[in-house]
């Protein structure tokens, strides 16, 4: 995977590995589970991944407010304490849009 300079390259990176397509990570409606799921996961590299504030991840998602963003991160958060498996997966993501 290419490394992501910006939140754009970084959602499209989670539409491929989640199979949501763009436009519905980007929509503004709450959508399913799945979608969900994409945009915490998105939330969480931006924070991680480009060190970018709650405020800026939560425009690049098209979210309310950072609020938003600070509960994407912190679910991330806890689902790599609790499962094994998206630990790897997200550390995984976070080298490739580190270019490490």
């Amino acid at each position: 995977m290419k490394a992501a300079l910006d939140p754009q390259a970084i959602i499209e990176a989670v539409s491929r590995r989640m199979s949501v397509p763009v436009a519905v990570i980007m929509n503004t409606s709450r959508g399913s589970a799945k979608t969900a799921n994409a945009r915490h996961l998105a939330a969480w590299l931006m924070r991680h991944g480009l060190s970018m504030t709650f405020t800026e991840i939560a425009t690049a998602l098209r979210r309310r407010d950072h609020g938003s963003a600070m509960n994407s991160v912190e679910t991330v958060e806890a689902w790599r304490g609790q499962d094994a498996t998206i630990h790897l997966i997200t550390n995984q993501l976070l080298t490739a849009v580190r270019g490490d």
